[in-house]
């Protein structure tokens, strides 16, 4: 079973993204514990990261370009999202994507999907 790592402040939709992805088949976890994240990421192992730009005392942007300094994560998928568009500062600091929300659901887990299994967007 895929497991995706939800990484937002916002515990309402934290809580709706795991509902989806787990009724989706996916074994789906949040951290709130950012400043450990890489090496959550290089114990938890998750298939994917799908993580919100905008934290509420970190920027995910920071966090990202954290992550993908450590060769052992370089691989590993990282979807960012936000209420704005940062697509273009997410590609140049590592993302595999970007989600511009509000976002559909059906949209999320085709990307999501994509990623895991080595595809495009």
């Amino acid at each position: 079973m895929p497991k995706v790592l939800i990484i937002d402040d916002d515990e309402s939709i934290t809580s709706l993204l795991i509902t989806l992805l787990k009724l989706e088949g996916y074994q789906a976890f949040a951290s709130r514990d950012w400043a450990e994240l890489p090496g959550i990421c290089i114990d938890e192992k998750p298939d994917l990261v799908l993580m919100d730009c905008n934290l509420s005392d970190r920027n995910g942007l920071d966090i990202l370009a954290e992550i993908r300094s450590n060769p052992v994560l370089v691989d590993l998928p990282i979807i960012m999202t936000s209420g704005i568009d940062l697509s273009d500062e997410s590609t140049l600091k590592g993302a595999d994507g970007f989600l511009l929300k509000p976002y559909s659901p059906d949209l999320l887990l085709e990307i999501i999907k994509n990623k895991i299994s080595g595809g495009g967007e």
